[in-house]
């Protein structure tokens, strides 16, 4: 006799997440997502009537977005799920980025640190711990001693990664702008 609880059914699992595999009929599917899905669908050998439904927050918690197969959804998981600020929706590269602006952006101790002109910015490199007492010093750092390109987006840690960004680095100088303090 064994004293473990029976594990109970898979459903139960599956209503405590925002992630699941559901079957639509292609004649549910809301008429303005259609067109999408049938267009994925004939780029892969998917099911027909198999798709990915993402309701993961910050940004499909309020419009779902449905996916035709895994590999399409572990792209958008990627993109869209992960290293994301909670309180401004905004995408970053790795965690040490993410980290690094919710602390310069939205930690009231840091704006006090950066009034009194103690060092709050952080390099860039995970493993390197130096931190500056403005954005200019930490990029000249990353240039000097890591190699950065000198027309890197050094903003990154303000504006994060969009879905138009195939490049970390500025084409057009203009449109990034200078930094300013939260």
């Amino acid at each position: 006799m064994s004293l473990k609880r029976q594990r109970e059914s898979d459903d139960d699992d599956i209503k405590n997440i925002h992630t699941k595999i559901v079957k639509i009929p292609i004649s549910e599917i809301d008429p303005v997502i259609k067109p999408n899905i049938l267009k994925n669908k004939s780029k892969t050998n998917a099911k027909p009537d198999t798709s990915i439904c993402c309701s993961l927050p910050p940004l499909c918690s309020q419009n779902p977005q449905i996916f035709a197969n895994r590999k399409q959804y572990e792209l958008h998981y990627i993109s869209s799920h992960t290293n994301t600020c909670s309180e401004c929706s905004k995408n970053f590269p790795t965690s040490k980025l993410l980290d690094l602006h919710i602390g310069e952006n939205h930690d009231p101790f840091i704006r006090i640190k950066l009034q009194k002109g103690e060092p709050v910015f952080g390099c860039f490199v995970e493993g390197c711990d130096r931190v500056f007492k403005d954005h200019k010093k930490r990029r000249l750092h990353l240039i000097d001693k890591h190699d950065y390109p000198k027309d890197f987006i050094f903003s990154i840690v303000d504006r994060g990664i969009k879905m138009s960004d195939t490049s970390l680095i500025k084409k057009n100088t203009q449109s990034y702008g200078v930094w300013k303090p939260a």
